[in-house]
């Protein structure tokens, strides 16, 4: 002890293990704090482009429309809202030339050493999606570039960031390296005590004090060395004592039985205290071993110990909830994998790769090896589960990982990049079919005029004229899809789209049909079109799943919901439909996916688009739509729909009488691709008193409307196509007739009738707009409202 006073503490022992600590912490402490720092700059620097390169892409997505068509103040207002975000200083918008149409920047000046910008192109969308590419899932070739889009943003805000993460960093680095080494000087201070404890006592009996008792503070070899100490001092003691009872043996006989006593009463009172220690320890150990515990229960992935016999001996928290086995279930390696692969030649293949994995982990045990399997549950749902074995203080550790969600989410992604393929066909489709459309409805309108109301082919012709009515609705139903288009609302009358849907759908079927729909059912705020899709879609599962025939039961009724109703709508008035049919029924483990864009049990007959079409007709409409179904029984259908204060009764009263016919003079252009819609414009408009132009496309418009201006005999009016798919279009030629014609009176024609120039004629020049398929009343009453 003296001589360690003499050198003093920096040479110590202890001394010397705190500096190696302190230093190793300090340098750990500095790499990891370093590798935080980049991983963070990187990560906010890849973030910060991302963003920008987002903002760009959609910028250039939504000012593609306005840049075609030049529109300054819609491009201003994109422009605007873009520099909205803190980061960004400035949006210019060019024309393919060149030519800026929009350079908006924020007001002030930034630094230009932190100021970058992103260059996109705009370009057009493709005109149609040709079947083959539409349905393999492969995207057309990109449009032409019609102009750019440069985002001006600054980097500051960044550079700020950064500063702040490195400085936070620092600070935190500083005080965990303090801590460590305070922590660390503590233990020092306590694991070397007995060190010292013991060197005191040895110095102690080298002067020759025999009465040496050194305190066994651990059950070490510090322990155990101080422990021999106390016998070799009671042992000199002994000897001593023996050397002077042969002086005196009757006073050394008492004072050996004295000692002997109190030799007994110090051992028992060391036993005493090694026994209170050992007590601690193993209550420490136990806290330790419990604590370990709590963490594994709390995370997030399957734990399982195991000795390396099979025999489990730990399952944490989340095994037992996503597998739904416990430890009494599975006690063994060998009975968790007859659960969780029930197939016995892919739990043979399983079995060898864990096989593999254990002998890897066995002959190195710092090494973690892993596997992928489909693990099956309790309740027979199968979870895609990544599993990592681990060797540690001769247990098996294996880590059960399931990536089931993440699989799903991919599957998502690639059934909406479908959808969107599916989209672009629909709209070709669509428009061809709106093209077909319009000759028809307009020639059985025109049949009609024809024929008195007591001729036989009159009422076969009004329903053919409903029909063809109902097919543009679908037509348009299809267009809506396609450029996700919001319903357009307008009071309806659930009995007539139920009676017209049941009534169409279960034509040549042999379904029976029992419609209770009271005349006091309420009305609701819908899109007739889509609600009758949707109608549609319930019943065509319905008769798929009669093929031998049977009843298909509609009824309704009106009902109110509260705050606390458990279908999750708003409180208030809702007309209540349900469908039950008497076919074969849903088992429950299909209840689950019938809403699921391409789940169909009859791949043959359907593509598994029709109920999540209905799901999401009814969400849009505010609405709610539930199944209820028993195998061999029959499935019920139940729909909720917000209702109006109006009845079907009161709607019928409220209806617009039929429009009249109006006739008229003077000369009209028809410009048109579709040679049917030429022919029927021809006949239409001549039965109602005109002499009518044709011509396929855009420069025959603009050619023929100069020829007769120049002439003297201008046209009285145009009726001009939007879409020409190989020539000028409708509003291209309406600009080119402006030139020399301001007083021109240009109709636009088209099946979309949510496009921006049909719904902003009056922007283009256009008087008048007139949708597809068109009836020969509705043209005869835009040609006389020009006048």
């Amino acid at each position: 002890m003296m001589r360690l006073e003499k050198h003093g503490f920096r040479s110590s022992f202890r001394f010397q293990l705190f500096f190696i600590f302190t230093v190793l912490t300090a340098l750990i402490t500095i790499i990891f704090c370093s590798l935080y720092i980049t991983t963070e700059i990187n990560q906010k620097r890849r973030q910060s482009e991302k963003m920008v390169l987002l903002l760009a892409n959609q910028l250039a997505e939504s000012a593609r429309l306005p840049l075609f068509a030049e529109n300054h103040e819609e491009l201003l207002y994109l422009a605007r809202r873009a520099t909205g975000y803190p980061e960004i200083q400035g949006v210019i918008i060019s024309t393919k030339d060149g030519h800026v149409l929009v350079d908006y920047h924020k007001p002030g000046k930034p630094s230009l050493q932190n100021l970058h910008s992103e260059l996109i192109e705009v370009r057009s969308n493709p005109l149609g999606a040709s079947p083959e590419n539409a349905i393999s899932g492969n995207a057309d070739s990109a449009g032409a570039v019609i102009g750019t889009v440069r985002i001006e943003h600054d980097s500051s805000g960044l550079r700020q960031q950064i500063r702040s993460t490195i400085l936070i960093s620092c600070v935190v680095a500083l005080l965990f390296w303090i801590m460590v080494a305070a922590l660390s000087y503590l233990i020092l201070r306590k694991v070397t005590h007995s060190f010292n404890e013991l060197m005191q006592g040895m110095e102690t009996l080298r002067k020759g004090n025999y009465d040496l008792t050194i305190p066994i503070i651990s059950n070490d070899e510090m322990g155990l060395a101080a422990a021999t100490v106390n016998k070799l001092a009671a042992t000199l003691k002994q000897r001593d004592e023996e050397n002077t009872r042969l002086n005196d043996e009757l006073h050394n006989a008492m004072l050996i039985e004295i000692q002997s006593k109190r030799n007994l009463v110090t051992l028992n009172r060391s036993l005493e205290k090694e026994v209170n220690e050992r007590i601690q320890a193993e209550r420490m150990a136990r806290s330790s071993e419990q604590t370990l515990k709590n963490l594994m229960d709390v995370l997030p992935v399957g734990v399982v110990r195991a000795d390396l016999n099979g025999n489990i001996e730990y399952l944490n928290n989340f095994f037992v909830e996503r597998f739904g086995f416990s430890k009494e279930e599975i006690d063994t390696v060998d009975n968790w994998s007859l659960e969780a692969f029930p197939e016995a030649a892919y739990r043979e293949q399983v079995a060898a790769l864990r096989n593999a994995a254990i002998e890897k982990v066995i002959h190195n045990e710092n090494e973690v090896s892993m596997y992928e399997a489909r693990t099956t549950c309790k309740d027979g749902t199968v979870l895609h589960v990544i599993y990592k074995y681990q060797i540690a203080n001769g247990h098996l550790i294996v880590v059960m990982i399931d990536i089931t969600d993440r699989e799903l989410l991919q599957e998502q992604l690639l059934k909406t990049q479908k959808l969107e393929s599916l989209g672009v066909l629909a709209e070709g489709i669509a428009h061809n079919f709106n093209n077909v459309l319009t000759g028809i409805l307009g020639y059985i309108s025109l049949a009609r005029l024809h024929l008195d109301e007591a001729h036989k082919a009159y009422k076969p012709l009004e329903n053919a004229e409903r029909a063809s009515n109902r097919a543009a609705g679908m037509a348009k139903q299809l267009l809506a899809y396609a450029r996700g288009n919001a319903p357009a609302m307008e009071p309806v009358s659930i009995q007539q789209l139920v009676e017209e849907s049941v009534e169409i759908s279960l034509l040549g079927t042999k379904i029976k049909d029992q419609i209770e729909l009271p005349l006091s059912l309420k009305t609701v705020m819908a899109d007739s079109d889509q609600l009758n899709q949707a109608f549609n879609n319930i019943i065509i599962n319905a008769v798929q799943a009669m093929p031998n025939g049977g009843t298909l039961s509609v009824c309704g009724e009106n009902i109110s919901l509260a705050s606390d109703n458990t279908l999750g709508l708003p409180q208030g008035d809702y007309v209540k439909i349900s469908f039950t049919d008497q076919g074969c029924g849903i088992p429950s483990k299909n209840m689950k996916l019938i809403f699921d864009p391409y789940f169909t049990t009859n791949p043959l007959v359907g593509t598994g688009l029709g109920l999540s079409a209905t799901h999401s007709i009814i969400n849009k409409h505010g609405g709610h739509i539930s199944v209820e179904s028993k195998v061999g029984q029959g499935t019920t259908i139940t729909i909720y729909l917000p209702a109006t204060d109006k009845t079907t009764q009161q709607l019928d009263r409220l209806e617009p009488a039929p429009q009249s016919l109006h006739r008229g003079n003077g000369t009209i252009l028809v410009m048109d691709d579709e040679e049917a819609i030429r022919n029927l414009a021809c006949d239409t408009l001549q039965y109602l008193g005109y002499s009518v132009t044709t011509c396929t496309n855009g420069e025959e418009a603009v050619t023929l409307y100069r020829v007769a201006d120049e002439s003297g005999t201008p046209f009285d009016a145009a009726i001009l196509d939007l879409s020409i798919p190989q020539g000028m279009s409708g509003k291209d030629a309406a600009e080119q007739i402006l030139t020399f014609d301001p007083n021109a009176k240009l109709i636009i024609s088209s099946g979309y009738s949510q496009d921006p120039v049909v719904t902003g004629y009056r922007k283009y020049g256009f008087i008048a707009a007139v949708n597809k398929p068109y009836t020969i009343q509705e043209l005869g009453q835009k040609l006389n409202s020009l006048h």
